[in-house]
């Protein structure tokens, strides 16, 4: 998991640093790679953990999504 995690990171921070992206980029990139990789055991049924990622929002500041950003981190 947390190979992944650095994968996503440094691919945010590459994608962000390197390019002039058009606006929603980042959250679609993000959203590629939760879907090629975590959505399969953190999707709407039956979410592996109860932590479900397919409704996550990416600039969102609800308490909800927030919380379940600091799982996906941990």
């Amino acid at each position: 998991m947390r190979t992944i995690l650095t994968t996503l990171g440094l691919t945010l921070l590459m994608h962000s640093a390197g390019m002039a992206a058009e606006p929603g980029s980042d959250a679609k990139t993000v959203r590629s790679f939760l879907d090629a990789h975590c959505i399969r055991c953190h999707g709407k049924e039956d979410p592996e953990g109860k932590v479900s990622l397919h409704a996550l929002a990416f600039e969102s500041k609800a308490p909800k999504d927030l919380e379940i950003w600091k799982l996906v981190y941990e």
